[in-house]
Parts: C-alpha cells; structure tokens; sequence
C-alpha cells in the first residue's frame, strides 16, 4: 500500500468532488492510505478547517518536489527549472518614466539663456556704460602691511600710526614728562619751603650732651639711649598683708565687730534674760517636739499618739494660710 503525506503548506489543486471522499477536520497533516488511486473519480478531498477544499490526486508525475535557488534560477529537486527575471539594479538611470523635471538628477529648475534673459530684463541692470568711462568702475580692495591696493592697479601707503610708546607722545604736559606725577623739586625750593617752619639750625643752649634720647625699659631698669639709667622702686605685690593703713576694724580680715563677753554681758543684761528658775522646777522646761508617723515626742521624754480622722474626710483637714507678696490675698496650703 502506498502512503502519503499531505501537509497545509503545500499547492492545493481543486477538483470535482462528485466520486471523491471527503475527510472532515483536517489538521496539520493527514496520512492516507489508499492503493491506485487515479487523477480523477478516486481522488480525495480534504476539508480544512476554513471549510475550503484540497484534493490528492494519487498521479506520480506531479508529485511535490523540494525546490532550490542559486542566483537568478530556481530549481527542482526532479529536474527542471526556471529563469528568474532580472530585478531592478537600484541605480537612479535604470529608472524608467522618471517625471521630466527629476531627469537631470535634481529638482532645481534648469532655465535657459534666453529664459534667464527674460526674467532679468526688467530689472533695470545697466548693458551699455553710463558715464562714459570704463576707468572709474568699482574695484576690490585689499591691504597688505601699510599698504591698500585697488584690483585694477593704484595703491595708497597708510601713514605710520602711534607706536604706543610713551616716548613717542607729543603735547605731553610738563609735569609728566619725568615719567611719573610727582611733584620733583630743587634743594632750593625745598629749603624754601621749609625755612618758614621754625626748625632750628643751631644748639639752642650750646649743648650736644643733652640731647632728647630714647627710652627703653628692662624689668625695673630705665635705661637712655646715649647711657645712664634709672632703677624704679619695687612696686606693691598684690597681698592684703603688705598693705599699709587699713582701718583697725578690717585689721583682723574681716568686716564683723568683734565684741569682747564683757562687752556682751554689757549689751544683754537690761533684756530681761531671766538667770534663776522661776517656778523652781526645771522638769517642764520648754522642748522639742518631734513626730513620727502618728505619734508626736517631746526632746525629754515622753509621747502622745494622734487618733485616727472620724470622718474619714481627707479634704477638710486643717490648712495653713499663706499671705501674697502684695499682700492682699491669703492663700489655703492645699489650694484655695
């Protein structure tokens, strides 16, 4: 039995179909097997899955063959083969029905003389010489170091320009021409400038030995200039001890009056101070209460135990009163 093989991208050729077999839900490709088929009431129709038609049409002569290419001629694998035209080379003059205005290879438009002529005409440009004289047109010109030169011949040499040297200014005022702007004088002016000033010329009192001099100073020596020094006296060292003529009450280094017991004495014995006991007991003097917890104790000796708040009422306790600065305001020690 001979097999075949039938695939969606190969030619399919379409037929009568009114003897042949029709396979439904054709996918990818289909193996078929059926012996001496012939091209015509035996052949087989494919439905694909557009719903088009393929047929098989079991002839060898026409079978599917492998194609190839080299260059410009396409093979087949069975013989035979076919010639390629030429394609299109890419170059511009191979071009054919180029527009007229492209064909000399820009889009510039390519006017005539006589066209160009036509356009100009009107413009009022000059074709005979105006004035006569070819000799006076308008030339080019150039220069070259100090030099201009016209293109038709004629040149003319510049004059020298400034060398920017200070020498070479004219016209320079009298005052600057030293090179600078000081005021430059003669001994004689300057002597006469300064005789007016009261300098003295000679030694007023004949003397040269008593020259003012310079001071230097070096610990506690003075020295001058030309010799001779001073020794300064040693200066106060800064200690309270060294001081000289403090009052008598600042003498023991302090400010308090120091007052002697009978001094004392003399002060307190009309202040009523008692000095015997009065009552003749010394057993209920006054002392010292301190307290611990809920217990209250004198210095000497014995106790008393606070008993407990009846009304369980923490907010109306005793409280101290405080007066403002400004006093006009009493204040509660627990607010208000």
């Amino acid at each position: 039995m001979k097999s075949y093989i039938i695939s969606l991208a190969l030619l399919i050729v379409f037929i009568n179909c009114s003897h042949s077999q029709i396979v439904n839900d054709f996918s990818g490709k289909v193996k078929i097997g059926q012996a001496d088929l012939d091209n015509s009431e035996n052949s087989l129709i494919i439905m694909f899955p557009d719903g088009t038609l393929g047929q098989r049409d079991a002839s060898t002569i026409n079978s599917f063959q492998i194609i190839s290419i080299s260059n410009d001629t396409i093979f087949l694998a069975n013989g035979g083969f076919v010639k390629l035209p030429a394609g299109f080379d890419g170059d511009f003059s191979s071009l054919t029905g180029v527009p007229s205005g492209l064909a000399d290879g820009d889009d510039d438009t390519q006017l005539t003389e006589v066209e160009v002529d036509a356009f100009a005409d009107n413009n009022g440009y000059i074709t005979t010489e105006v004035d006569g004289s070819i000799t006076n047109e308008i030339q080019a010109l150039s220069i070259s170091n100090d030099t201009i030169f016209l293109a038709n011949g004629g040149f003319v040499k510049l004059p020298a320009g400034f060398d920017g040297n200070f020498s070479s200014l004219t016209g320079v005022p009298s005052g600057l021409t030293d090179g600078d702007d000081d005021t430059q004088l003669t001994e004689v002016e300057v002597d006469a400038f300064a005789d007016n000033n009261g300098y003295i010329t000679t030694e007023v009192d004949g003397s040269i030995t008593n020259e003012i001099q310079a001071l230097s100073i070096s610990n506690d020596t003075i020295f001058l200039a030309n010799g001779g020094f001073v020794k300064l006296p040693a200066g106060f060292d800064g200690d309270f001890s060294s001081l000289t003529g403090v009052p008598s009450g600042l003498a023991d280094g302090d400010d308090d009056t120091q007052l002697t017991e009978v001094e004392v004495d003399a002060f307190a014995d009309n202040n009523g101070y008692i000095t015997t006991e009065v009552d003749g007991s010394i057993t209920n003097e006054i002392q010292t209460l301190t307290m611990s917890n809920d217990t209250i104790y004198l210095e000497n000796g014995g106790f008393v135990v606070i008993p407990e708040d009846d009304d369980n009422d923490s907010t109306n306790e005793l409280q101290s009163f405080t007066v403002s600065s400004i006093g006009d305001t009493l204040f509660l020690s627990d607010g208000n």
